[in-house]
């Protein structure tokens, strides 16, 4: 890898691939699989972004919504909260995005 720049890009393509996966487990109803490999991806995407950039928000809720499945409800109320925190900051209380989230708590 040469330079942040790359890195980044190279992180973002991985990390992406890593959530893509996570989700088709999801989908396919192997939560624990997409649970692992959405905290892989989780991973490396905080390596390199912040909390708040919009491919975190999207791994953390996936995240959350495997460990509902996997009957880790009080994990996944704390994630979404987080989730909220970070969409209350970024778009405002009452955005499509925060409203959303509400929703699905």
């Amino acid at each position: 890898l040469e330079g942040p720049i790359r890195r980044e890009s190279t992180v973002f393509d991985t990390s992406v691939t890593l959530g893509n996966m996570g989700k088709v487990f999801f989908d396919r109803n192997d939560n624990k699989m997409s649970q692992s490999i959405s905290e892989e991806a989780l991973l490396l995407q905080t390596t390199t972004f912040r909390k708040d950039h919009d491919i975190v928000l999207t791994t953390l809720r996936n995240l959350a919504c495997a460990k509902v499945k996997n009957g880790e409800e009080t994990k996944a109320i704390n994630l979404y909260n987080s989730i909220l925190r970070s969409q209350t900051a970024k778009y405002g209380c009452n955005s499509q995005y925060a409203v959303e989230t509400k929703g699905l708590m």
